[in-house]
């Protein structure tokens, strides 16, 4: 008896969620309305290619100038 009434408690909530979900339907959530964006043409052209680097560089040998005599030069 015990399964019985088990089963029968079954039935009747499967019945009573059928019913509960024969209900009517709840209206569509309106989309808002489309954003204005801007529009381009665009046209179709060479762009020079670019590149920057920073560095550094530095000489693999260093060498030392001296003047052989003293004085300043006027004239080249």
């Amino acid at each position: 008896m015990n399964t019985a009434f088990h089963w029968r408690g079954a039935l009747w909530l499967a019945c009573a969620m059928t019913l509960a979900a024969c209900g009517k339907d709840k209206p569509a959530a309106h989309a808002p309305p489309a954003a204005e964006v801007g529009v381009i043409t665009v046209a179709l052209r060479d762009v020079p290619i670019v590149y920057d680097f920073v560095g550094q560089t530095q000489s693999s040998q260093q060498v030392e100038i001296r003047a052989r005599v003293n004085g300043f030069l006027d004239q080249r």
